[in-house]
């Protein structure tokens, strides 16, 4: 076993995915301000992987990409490692899911910040809709339930 393939490791770089996640679904603007000047945010495609292998349950990658996306509906363009984070290979369902949900996020006033979108209960569900996860159960993992497409 490397030293890449350490629980710690592991976990680490899961943790690292999602912060990077987040701070890709900010405005630039906003995340110039909060990123330290000697921090390094990884490509969405460095992210996907590490949030794909990440020792998390399939819940909280759910949450991770609905809420960025929330913020920020323009990271759809990157769908595809959108898809590869939350573990789902390139299952067109999810795919289509996450566009669909992308599309209905209300636009907001980047100059006022109270405006952002929140992920409500009920924008949880219309993503979980979206993606046709509403009678899964989140406890589990996901690709014992819906199969993956590799």
């Amino acid at each position: 076993m490397s030293s890449a393939d350490e629980p710690e490791d592991v976990l680490a770089r899961g943790m690292k995915a999602f912060q990077d996640l987040y701070m890709q679904s900010l405005p630039l603007d906003l995340r110039e301000v909060a990123l330290l000047p000697d921090r390094e945010l990884w490509d969405m495609d460095m992210v996907a992987d590490a949030m794909r292998t990440a020792p998390f349950k399939s819940v909280y990658k759910l949450h991770a990409v609905a809420s960025a996306l929330n913020r920020n509906p323009g990271l759809i363009e990157r769908v595809d490692d959108l898809v590869v984070a939350l573990g789902m290979g390139r299952n067109e369902q999810i795919r289509d899911g996450l566009e669909q949900f992308a599309d209905e996020v209300p636009r907001w006033d980047r100059s006022d910040p109270s405006t952002v979108p929140k992920l409500t209960p009920e924008r949880w569900s219309d993503f979980l809709e979206a993606l046709g996860l509403e009678r899964i159960d989140l406890d589990t993992d996901l690709d014992t339930d819906l199969g993956t497409v590799e």
